[in-house]
């Protein structure tokens, strides 16, 4: 395809789209991908991204192929074979390798002639560990060039001292050079003319010089993250407010300045007469790759590099984060030669404030190059593992038992392939969500979640190091102060990862219960723990209220040293980042603020509290990236995992089996806790929706309805102690989804799996998966109650209909009226037995949770569902408001609540404000409860009293009485 529009098909129209990556060509400027793997050879992908997208080269390196060895199953045949063959571990990773890039070059062979040698390249790296032998280099860039037998290779060799004269010689031998980790202005010049002294030196023995190919390739965003760090440790340090705003004024700008002057160097060295004296016997141009093209900081913009280094005889190789980036909105104009003084005295104006650039640059190459020899070494490893147990990819050894609604599933699936729905997913067409025409110009803001795991994995380093000096820095815990999305995924990686030698311990504090905060403190020692304070929106009221008392008491041990117990996460420009800054606290991270709290379990949300615990979060994203790649490059069908997930939990959903219930193996409960969140949130709404049962115990098979999906999640190394529960299901004809994990490093890649599955039953549902109108009401309704509490010092709390043995029990309307007069005990007998089959009994708890609390309310649920046979969910207000809180009230008519209150023995004060924890709760529960009251749903409030225990116990005994 030669013309710079795209054809597309949405739905059944075909459509003509401007597709700024075909414009590069224009200016004079090859996109190359920054990326290979075997799944994007033989799914097509790269066939796609050749004939679609214009691209017309191919770079990678050791961390590209640890990542797509490491990171799926599709090499797993290969090292399969390789190891009967009895190879070696680098003899194994040659042969991968050696035919990965035969293959590509083949693809891209066409490329190469047309340009007569100008494009069509695929790059393979010498060993990392020969970056400083240049005999080694030189012998390793020549085996590579022989065994690969393809001319349109190229070899990396990095740009160190010793890869310069190992550059020169391999030039001169006619081999194509990719020279690569650059970062200095001098040390590219010195590059520059070991390529045309290695061509000097060929034509001088009378060897031609043409076809022989060479990039330089300048590293860009690593320096902005480099020169951006000391300049943020100046500006902390700085107290005059002038001084202050010019170091501001220099954020940002280093990387694309320092390629700006590299290239005006290009200019002068191939304009010399040196080199065209080589011109003139067809040598081309050794032209400059921009590499590390990827936006680390959320706050640029995601195309910064893409737009801002446009210009001729050049060469931008995008990873696919930066493609998609690019694809959607990237802006084509010829931005490279503007602004050269404005760059050069950027980089003097560096110089002034006291960064010693050079310094930043050879430090950039000399962790380039351990970097790259690490991810060689981890590959190694990799391969070793892979060596002892070779295994089907855990993305496609799920186990279905879906009875007669089989063949639903498997139209459903058909369907999503012909509609290219993960194929248009990732070309963020909001179409695919139809009947959403208000919502829709929101939704494409809120799709970053597709692309988190890549851009995260450039901050591995960073979280790394911040967990290592948390661990030094002394501290014993870490409470995440947080609500919903914002914590959730904590949750889940301190409870499936457990306990790291060394690190912290952590608990997330999502209630505004006076007991739980209490038993928080309590139970800690407050000096040597770390608190994360994370909200996206950077005002969700419980969260500040949690921070505002911490802060106090930190304040009061600590003094002005107290933020450095404090960690922030949370949106660009918020309020709790300006507060954060402004108190010095320890850390401040932003996330994107395209991705919605519910799918921001790979962002910082949930990679900084992982980190700091000790979880290993390149080896996670690892797992991340290789279902990101299956579920990109796979067609939408039944191979593509969460294609395939997503048309299960839409189609059942839709046949009635609305109920998705957890049963996961010990290690894994709480993924349940995570999902919960993500389902009900993401398509309860107009009706519609997936109802998540988590926690319940597993039952015989004549206690679940026919709206129940079973899905199931253990360990491959772990004893399942329910596998006979589970046959007796699927027995009993329920539908029952297995889905094992290697390890618990696998969570990575089930969370990206549910966020797409959840996505797709979103559009199957015709709703806006990534919104959560009746969430905002809540809110409201909280914050108009505490408006009446601030002006009257009070809240106006509705009267009981009816007393006994210290119960008290509140209804309305029609639910208070079909409960008739009689007793309490009779009025819960009436409320109980009016259960539909097809209901579900939502109980929500707002008071402290403890074990036997849980264990009590858990007895409450399993007598529920055995007498009724509905499902029974189970929430602590006000966490669940952020949860299930919005399936309640926009999902479908079939919940029938039990909120259950208490007295507080004590309040907690809030700093600031009027009132406090206890009065907080209570606003909370009360404007849930006028909250399904006002949509007529069957809900009753049950005051527990000021006993807590001894009011569950008497409401257990009166349910047993009412479902006698």
């Amino acid at each position: 395809m030669t013309a710079l529009v795209q054809i597309k098909r949405v739905a059944s129209e075909v459509v003509m789209v401007s597709n700024p990556l075909w414009d590069l060509k224009e200016q004079g400027q090859s996109f190359w991908y920054d990326n290979i793997s075997r799944g994007l050879i033989t799914s097509g992908g790269l066939h796609k991204l050749r004939d679609e997208d214009g691209l017309v080269g191919i770079t990678s390196n050791p961390t590209i192929f640890e990542k797509a060895i490491s990171g799926s199953a599709d090499y797993d045949d290969a090292i399969e074979r390789l190891v009967a063959e009895d190879k070696g571990l680098e003899e194994i990773y040659t042969e991968l390798t050696i035919s990965d890039i035969r293959s590509a070059a083949d693809i891209l062979r066409p490329i190469y002639d047309e340009s007569q040698g100008r494009d069509g390249f695929v790059s393979l790296e010498v060993s990392p560990h020969l970056a400083h032998d240049t005999d080694g280099t030189i012998e390793a860039a020549r085996v590579l060039t022989a065994t690969l037998d393809r001319p349109n290779v190229m070899v990396k060799i990095p740009g160190t001292p010793e890869g310069l004269p190992a550059i020169e010689r391999c030039i001169s031998e006619g081999l194509n050079i990719n020279i690569t980790l650059l970062f200095d202005i001098e040390n590219y010049v010195r590059v520059a003319w070991a390529y045309v002294s290695g061509l000097e030196k060929r034509m001088s023995e009378g060897k031609p010089v043409d076809r022989i190919g060479s990039v330089a390739s300048f590293f860009v965003s690593r320096v902005d993250t480099a020169v951006d760090g000391q300049l943020a440790e100046l500006i902390a340090s700085t107290e005059d407010a002038a001084d202050k705003a010019r170091l501001m004024g220099l954020l940002g700008r280093a990387a694309i300045s320092n390629a700006k002057v590299a290239y005006s160097k290009y200019k002068e060295i191939f304009a010399s007469d040196r080199f065209r004296k080589l011109a003139d016997r067809g040598a081309a141009v050794q032209r400059c790759l921009w590499a590390s093209t990827s936006t680390k900081n959320p706050q640029y913009s995601d195309t910064i590099y893409a737009d801002g280094l446009i210009g001729a005889e050049t060469v931008n190789t995008m990873p696919q984060v930066t493609v998609d980036a690019f694809r959607d909105h990237g802006v084509v104009s010829p931005t490279l030669e503007e602004g050269l003084s404005e760059a050069e005295s950027h980089l003097k104006e560096l110089s002034d404030v006291g960064i010693d650039f050079r310094a930043v640059t050879n430090k950039l190459q000399a962790d380039g190059v351990e970097a790259f020899a690490a991810s060689y070494d981890k590959l190694l490893d990799c391969i070793r593992e892979k060596k002892s147990t070779i295994s089907l990819s855990v993305g496609r050894r799920c186990f279905s038992s879906l009875g007669a609604l089989s063949s639903r599933v498997d139209e459903r699936i058909a369907d999503l392939a012909e509609r290219r729905f993960t194929e248009r997913l990732w070309d963020k067409d909001v179409s695919l969500w139809q009947g959403n025409g208000d919502g829709r110009s929101s939704i494409k803001g809120r799709l970053g979640w597709l692309n988190v795991a890549e851009s995260m994995a450039s901050e591995v380093g960073e979280l790394t190091a911040f967990a290592h000096e948390i661990k030094e820095a002394g501290f014993k815990s870490v409470l995440v102060l947080g609500m919903g999305g914002s914590s959730l995924a904590s949750e889940v990686f301190q409870r499936s990862f457990g306990e790291s030698f060394g690190h912290p311990t952590l608990e997330v504090l999502d209630s505004t219960d006076p007991g739980a905060i209490l038993a928080a403190e309590h139970s800690r020692d407050l000096a040597e723990t770390l608190f994360i304070v994370s909200s996206k929106s950077g005002s969700t009221i419980e969260t500040l209220a949690l921070f505002d008392y911490f802060w106090h008491r930190i304040v009061a041990l600590k003094g002005e040293a107290a933020g450095a117990n404090f960690v922030a996460i949370t949106d660009p420009g918020t309020d709790l980042e300006r507060m954060a800054r402004a108190r010095s606290f320890r850390r401040v991270y932003l996330g994107p603020s395209d991705v919605g709290g519910r799918y921001s379990a790979l962002s910082h949300f949930g990679l900084v509290p992982a980190a700091v615990i000790g979880v290993d979060v390149g080896k996670l994203l690892d797992r991340v990236r290789g279902m990101v790649h299956d579920i990109h490059l796979l067609p939408s069908g039944e191979d593509n995992p969460g294609s395939w997930l997503g048309a299960v939990l839409g189609e059942m959903g839709m046949a009635g089996r609305d109920k998705v219930t957890f049963l996961n193996s010990p290690g894994l409960e709480s993924f349940g806790v995570w999902a919960e969140q993500l389902l009900a949130e993401s398509t309860g709404k107009d009706g519609r929706g997936l109802i998540p049962i988590e926690g319940e115990p597993v039952g015989s098979p004549s206690v679940y309805g026919d709206d129940r999906l079973i899905v199931h999640m253990n360990l491959d190394s772990s004893t399942d102690d329910i596998d006979q529960e589970l046959k007796a299901l699927r027995e009993a004809g329920q539908p029952v989804l297995e889905m094992p994990l290697s390890d618990v490093y696998d969570l990575g890649r089930e969370f990206f799996r549910w966020e797409v599955a959840t996505a797709i039953a979103g559009a199957l549902f015709q709703v806006n998966p990534f919104d959560e109108p009746n969430v905002a009401e809540s809110k409201e309704n909280t914050a108009r109650l505490l408006g009446e509490f601030e002006a009257m010092g009070r809240l106006s709390e509705p009267r009981a209909i009816s007393t006994y043995n210290g119960l008290s029990l509140f209804a309305e309307g029609d639910v208070a009226a079909g409960l008739g007069s009689g007793s309490l005990t009779e009025q819960f007998k009436e409320y109980v037995t009016s259960v539909r089959r097809s209901d579900y009994i939502a109980i929500m708890a707002y008071f402290q949770p403890t074990s036997e609390g849980s264990r009590t309310l858990t007895r409450m649920r399993v007598k529920l569902r055995e007498a009724l046979g509905v499902a029974t969910t189970l929430g602590y207000g006000p966490r669940f408001l952020h949860s299930t809180g919005q399936v309640h009230k926009g999902g479908p008519n079939r919940g029938v609540f039990l909120q259950l209150t208490t007295d507080d023995h004590t309040d907690l004060p809030i700093p600031g404000r009027t009132y406090g924890f206890s009065v907080l709760k209570r606003a909370q529960a009360l404007g849930d409860l006028q909250s399904l009251q006002s949509r007529e749903l069957r809900v009753v409030r049950i005051h527990l009293g000021s006993d807590v225990i001894g009011g569950l116990e008497n409401l257990e005994q009166q349910l047993e009485l009412a479902l006698i």
